[in-house]
């Protein structure tokens, strides 16, 4: 959908209303009106679960205007004017950024996380609101500290840094395939790694090539080990992120 488009979509959203048993009161929480990520609705629902936003529990539902503007109306009441003018004027900045955001929060959230901490995300824009409203937002997606091979690869990389060296790999392997990097070499070295993860070098599959790999001639170890070694790197990150 265009920008345009969204705009119109988010603007005709309806969502229901239900009231729960909470902590003891009745609480209304408000439903998605389709499938899908929508943090604006978590958000809401945090706020209003904590008492910080009320909506009355005889209404059925509430529209997406009504709720960007209480949401907004709380966050600017969240963060009082900072008593020093250049805090306050940096603040307001942070305020004006995270109110223009908000409505794009009705859609998806993209993050890019780190695995060694449940709050480690990469700063955004879109993060910085749930700053500005004091809501801590945390994810699961953490490596066992005790499996020692998987911390030394992942150490305190973020997903999109993880990506990018498994596609400097594939880089790697294409450019050797153009600079005419042999086929049984490119066997040869992946011969020697337990077959974890699909990738194909020089256009062969590595366990296909077992016999041309025994009868090729080895090249030397100085000049395989830094290959086998992103090789072996791309292997645990690729079993890590498809766990």
């Amino acid at each position: 959908h265009s920008q345009k488009e969204t705009r119109r979509m988010n603007a005709d959203d309806i969502y229901r209303i239900k009231v729960v048993n909470f902590d003891g009161k009745r609480i209304p929480i408000l439903m998605q009106n389709e499938n899908g990520p929508c943090p604006l609705l978590a958000i809401s629902n945090v706020l209003l679960l904590q008492q910080k936003i009320h909506i009355h529990s005889d209404l059925a539902f509430i529209d997406f205007r009504q709720l960007i503007q209480m949401v907004g109306n709380h966050l600017v009441e969240f963060n009082p004017p900072h008593p020093n003018p250049e805090m306050q004027a940096n603040q307001q900045q942070q305020i004006a950024d995270s109110l223009a955001v908000l409505p794009k929060l009705g859609r998806g959230l993209d993050v890019n996380i780190r695995f060694q901490k449940i709050n480690d995300f990469e700063y955004t824009n879109e993060l910085s609101v749930m700053d500005m409203l004091g809501i801590n937002l945390v994810h699961g997606w953490l490596y066992d500290p005790e499996d020692k091979k998987t911390a030394s690869v992942i150490k305190d990389l973020s997903y999109n840094q993880l990506i990018c060296e498994l596609v400097e790999l594939d880089h790697v392997t294409n450019t050797n395939k153009s600079s005419g990097h042999k086929p049984e070499e490119s066997a040869a070295a992946w011969a020697k790694l337990p077959s974890v993860v699909s990738w194909n070098m020089a256009g062969c599959n590595p366990r296909s090539q077992t016999s041309a790999a025994a009868s090729a001639p080895e090249t030397s170890q100085s000049d395989d080990e830094p290959l086998l070694s992103k090789m072996r790197s791309a292997q645990v990150v690729e079993a890590f992120l498809n766990e």
